[in-house]
């Protein structure tokens, strides 16, 4: 009696290239036959049947006045183990001209980003954002510090010595998210099959969900439309007034063991 049995195993991304070929190996009467398939996408297929995202994202009718790269749109549903294809190569989020460069940045839960300070001044990153709390401590220019975001969820980045700088990072639970052009065109490859959640968010707008069928081959088109405007209190500097607050009231905010105590003791009227 002869048996036969298929294993894919798709190779993992290294340092954010494209896989050279996924490999079908392929058992039958005790030997083993290698196939080379050319890749579709820079991401793994997780499971057998995936398709593609793709849409545009509007503000009303024009997208005039907003920046449409810092809409994220995000696959909301789908959980897993993606350890494997957190990136080896750091995110980075510069500080430039008294400015967070960028001032949004989605990544992989379990990401690390690099906070390297390009001006000539001292900068002191924090953040109080209940999925990464943390506090970098006084730095000056040319030195880069780090933290590994392993919760999902919005964290506020501040800095403790420029009150105007706020910038977003958004730690997404898996992999199947993307920014928007300026047009506010959008894709998301390799997604499995099947019924999902799809999430359009902009700080400014109340983020949109719509559920999309992402068929086993090819691909579905969306089209998200933000009309509801946040109160700016809402989303500039969400979380700044508290920690001058909670400053003032109670005291430094202790950091983590990547930083030290915050070393301003400034004080404003609130």
């Amino acid at each position: 009696m002869t048996s036969c049995a298929m294993v894919w195993k798709p190779r993992r991304q290294q340092n954010g290239r494209k896989a050279n070929a996924k490999v079908a190996t392929l058992t039958w009467l005790g030997m083993i036959a290698l196939v080379s398939l050319t890749p579709t996408s820079t991401w793994p297929a997780l499971v057998d049947g995936t398709g593609t995202i793709k849409g545009v994202v509007t503000v009303g009718s024009r997208v005039d006045g907003v920046n449409m790269n810092e809409v994220v749109v995000s696959v909301e549903d789908i959980t897993g183990d993606f350890h494997h294809l957190i990136p080896e190569k750091h995110a980075v989020m510069d500080q430039r001209g008294l400015t967070f460069i960028p001032h949004i940045l989605p990544i992989l839960v379990g990401t690390t980003v690099d906070f390297p300070n390009s001006d000539p001044v001292f900068h002191n990153v924090f953040s109080i954002s209940a999925p990464k709390r943390f506090n970098l401590g006084m730095y000056p220019t040319g030195v880069i510090k780090s933290i590994t975001f392993d919760k999902p969820g919005r964290v506020d980045v501040l800095c403790n010595v420029h009150l105007e700088m706020h910038a977003v990072i958004l730690v997404k639970s898996n992999p199947y998210f993307t920014t928007c052009d300026q047009r506010g065109e959008f894709t998301i490859p390799d997604v499995p099959a099947g019924r999902h959640r799809v999430q359009a968010w902009h700080e400014a707008f109340k983020p949109v969900i719509q559920e999309v069928t992402v068929p086993a081959r090819g691909t579905v088109r969306i089209h998200f439309s933000l009309t509801e405007r946040l109160a700016r209190r809402r989303y500039a500097r969400p979380q700044a007034e508290f920690a001058w607050i909670w400053q003032r009231k109670r005291g430094p905010i202790r950091g983590d063991a990547h930083g030290d105590a915050f070393q301003s003791t400034e004080e404003v009227s609130l």
